[in-house]
Formats: structure tokens, C-alpha cells, sequence
């Protein structure tokens, strides 16, 4: 999978984890450091364990490795303390 910006920049290809019961996507933070993505607002994460923290929302693209189909908008909670890339 890849993740790209509102100007069409793409990330490495990254593995991400399909989480059925999340109320929403979570991304590392330096997996999209170097895309300009548009901040959306924030939110309070809160794992299993340890204390709830704040995180920005913002609009990713997202899509498989091969780049042949198109692009979808997601917003993703970012933060460093994530521990899987998304």
C-alpha cells in the first residue's frame, strides 16, 4: 500500500494493518512526514494501555503498491507513538 498528498506525492510502500473494530485509520507520524497532507483537525487516541494523547487528523490518499488504480481520501490519526506504519 501506499499513502499519497493533496499534490500527488507518495510514500514508500508500507504495510498496514486491517483492524475491523477501529473507529478510525491510525498512521505513524514518519510515514507521511515527508507528504504535505492537509491537517483535518485532532483527536484523543486511546490505547489498552498507558494514558490517552492527542493526535492530528489529516487527509491521506491511499492505494495499492502497483499505483494502477485510483487514489482514495481517508482521514488518519497521526501521531509517533503508533506502533504499526498504518
Amino acid at each position: 500500500m501506499v499513502l499519497s498528498d493533496e499534490a500527488g506525492a507518495c510514500s514508500e510502500v508500507i504495510r498496514a494493518v486491517v483492524d475491523s473494530g477501529a473507529e478510525m485509520c491510525v498512521v505513524r507520524q514518519d510515514v507521511i512526514g515527508a507528504l504535505d497532507c492537509l491537517t483535518v483537525g485532532k483527536v484523543t487516541l486511546r490505547g489498552k494501555i498507558g494514558e490517552p494523547f492527542i493526535a492530528e487528523v489529516e487527509r491521506v490518499y491511499v492505494g495499492d503498491a502497483s499505483k494502477k488504480q485510483s487514489m482514495l481520501p481517508i482521514a488518519c490519526a497521526c501521531h509517533e507513538m503508533v506502533h504499526d506504519q498504518l
